[in-house]
């Protein structure tokens, strides 16, 4: 990206801080790393992004109703104009999305795409490309494939508007291989695409052995228990039922931290539904004295209790990706990891290299690969070693610059 020109850019997501979720903490690094490299950026996200502001008493009703008339407008950040005029991206916010970009005169617009985040029964997000493909250039980020809702039996046709949005789109940045290859097996692959995976959202922070004694004392462990950790939001796609049944096949020097474990603000009825399976699952087994939970933690807060862990098991069910903002936290603090084998090999996350790897769904395998950890501490440290420098090539002004880099080369189309 050359230094020529300050882009005015679009960022539209479906969440952003305070909300919780990955994809918010995804715009915000990429927003802050953009502007940090000159650039002006406007972020179209939802009403509940609305950022917290002091005020003093209205002194008058004119005053009061005048606040009230000004509730959505625009918000200055440090680093970025925030525009919370969202709340069910419908056809008609699709409208003022094209609004947005014509009164501040934006230069391209890049939907950060995740169907969770922009109401998945609703589609209209999918046909964005028809509103404003005739006034600014669109950029899609799919961070995964999944489909809007539509109606019922809709079949195939929920795939197809997944796909037609990226066939519309001026450009296509896809997070893993997984997905790029899908596209162009199924003949929706456009000319302008990248891939980029996502870095990691939770900076790791040093953390010394008081930390982790404490932590490992207010969860009430012997320092001999072998304390196995998972990290992230909770939903189905995470595959927490098998470090559950992982659990149960240990012994009792086993135990399960949680940390984090919450919904998150997207597809949140869904998520806290699975949530309580979960739990029930746990009392079901007897294991609730073997699983602890840390809850929602701020960011400064993440390191100490990932650090207290031996090894992070991320069992997905759609196996290892680089788009799984809770892997790249894991690998970035340096953390030997266990997680399941995808269809399509990402060379950048290799099996007995920089991380162990089961089949998806295969919870002896997953309890094979924790003893394996467990019995050779020169493995997990070398994996975890080769994990943090594999992260270390994700950082965010790399990504930040990529991503300028395509931007450029779509506007110059």
């Amino acid at each position: 990206m050359t230094e020529e020109k300050k882009l005015k850019i679009g960022l539209i997501t479906g969440e952003f801080p305070p909300m919780q979720g990955g994809i918010g903490d995804f715009t915000l690094h990429l927003a802050q790393e953009m502007a940090n490299q000159g650039h002006d950026i406007h972020i179209l996200t939802h009403r509940k992004a609305k950022q917290p502001i002091k005020r003093e008493p209205s002194k008058s009703v004119g005053e009061a109703f005048q606040r009230l008339g000004n509730v959505w407008e625009p918000q200055s950040l440090e680093f970025a104009t925030i525009h919370p005029r969202f709340r069910r991206w419908n056809w008609s916010e699709m409208s003022t999305i094209a609004d947005v970009a014509i009164r501040e005169n934006l230069d391209l617009l890049n939907l950060q795409y995740q169907p969770a985040a922009f109401n998945m029964r609703n589609p209209a997000v999918n046909f964005l490309p028809l509103r404003v493909n005739s006034i600014i250039k669109l950029v899609t980020t799919f961070h995964d494939l999944r489909t809007p809702f539509l109606f019922p039996k809709a079949g195939g046709l929920r795939k197809r508007v997944v796909y037609k949005l990226a066939q519309r789109s001026h450009g296509v940045i896809l997070t893993n291989p997984a997905n790029q290859h899908e596209l162009n097996q199924m003949g929706y692959g456009t000319k302008s695409q990248t891939l980029i995976p996502i870095g990691n959202n939770t900076p790791a922070t040093l953390v010394n052995h008081v930390e982790i004694e404490a932590n490992r004392n207010e969860l009430g462990i012997d320092p001999s228990v072998k304390l196995l950790g998972f990290f992230g939001f909770l939903n189905k796609s995470k595959g927490c039922e098998h470090l559950i049944e992982m659990l149960e096949q240990l012994d009792d020097q086993y135990h399960l931290l949680i940390v984090g474990g919450t919904a998150g603000a997207s597809d949140t009825i869904n998520n806290e539904l699975y949530i309580e399976e979960i739990k029930e699952m746990i009392a079901a087994k007897g294991l609730g004295h073997r699983v602890h939970w840390t809850g929602y933690l701020q960011p400064n807060r993440v390191s100490a209790w990932i650090k207290t862990t031996d090894m992070l098991v991320l069992p997905y069910q759609d196996g290892v990706s680089t788009r799984r903002g809770s892997l790249m936290t894991a690998m970035a603090h340096g953390m030997p990891i266990i997680s399941t084998e995808a269809e399509l090999i990402n060379p950048l996350l290799k099996d007995a290299e920089n991380m162990l790897l089961a089949p998806v769904g295969d919870t002896g395998g997953l309890v094979e690969k924790v003893k394996q950890l467990a019995d050779d501490s020169d493995l997990a440290q070398r994996l975890g070693e080769r994990a943090k420098s594999t992260a270390d090539s994700f950082s965010w002004p790399n990504i930040a610059k990529q991503t300028l880099d395509f931007y450029a080369s779509v506007l110059a189309e």
